[in-house]
């Protein structure tokens, strides 16, 4: 992707063509990794005439601003020249962690509890999980966000990776990696677990872990992290049973 001014707007360049890009701090959010993998993903059929930055979204880091999120509304037509829905939200990459315990007794999966204004919950149950940004390797965010949201140690157990998920993608180029955890614990540490206060104080992570038997998990939540990591455990817990048999 190139980019250029030209009479006060800004062009990009998008296969052979040259589209206008215009809106608010269009210079940051051409250059962004957020605008540039999307502009990436686009089937070779949608044509995109131009493009506005209706929002952009900041954070400071090492003294730069980088682009967190944005928001755009682009005029996109497919093969046949039919409009195509061109209101995105752009945010990138993340992971979830689906972290289950193996006990004598029984299996348990991890959760955290957060504050979500953005859908008016007061300590929803959740995978652990966090966002990728430039990050390309999958394993090693997940174990940060392991260790960062739930303190426990990723080293005493192995990490699988599960799958990915979009969880909106009629709108939302997000794109969530799914890992498995597992690990080996008595049921006097996993009863320890429960209630333990967690997170990022500087990033404004007041998290609360919840922990919650794996048949019961459904019930507890209807974060769409949790349910497709579920299923995609039972899957692999069928294969190891059927190997087991042979």
């Amino acid at each position: 992707m190139e980019a250029q001014l030209l009479k006060g707007n800004m062009k990009v360049k998008i296969r052979q063509a040259q589209v206008f890009v215009t809106g608010k701090k269009v210079r940051l959010a051409i250059k962004s990794h957020l605008f540039s993998k999307w502009i990436n993903s686009l089937d070779s059929s949608f044509t995109v005439r131009r493009i506005e930055i209706q929002s952009v979204d900041t954070v400071t880091r090492n003294s730069k601003e980088e682009v967190l999120f944005l928001k755009i509304k682009a005029n996109i037509v497919d093969s046949r020249g039919r409009f195509l829905p061109g209101i995105v939200f752009l945010r990138g990459d993340s992971v979830g962690i689906f972290i289950l315990l193996h006990t004598p007794k029984t299996e348990y999966v991890v959760l955290i509890e957060s504050n979500l204004p953005a859908i008016g919950e007061r300590r929803y149950p959740q995978l652990p999980a966090g966002m990728m940004d430039k990050e390309t390797d999958v394993i090693q965010v997940a174990l940060r966000e392991m260790a960062e949201e739930t303190n426990l140690d990723p080293a005493e157990g192995v990490m699988t990776y599960l799958t990915h998920i979009y969880p909106s993608p009629g709108a939302c180029d997000e794109m969530i990696h799914l890992i498995l955890h597992e690990q080996t614990m008595s049921e006097r540490k996993v009863k320890n677990l429960q209630g333990k206060k967690t997170g990022l104080a500087g990033e404004h992570e007041h998290l609360t872990l919840k922990v919650v038997e794996l048949d019961d998990l459904c019930g507890c939540t209807s974060d769409v992290k949790a349910h497709s990591a579920y299923l995609m455990y039972l899957k692999i817990k069928k294969e190891r049973n059927k190997h087991e048999n042979y």
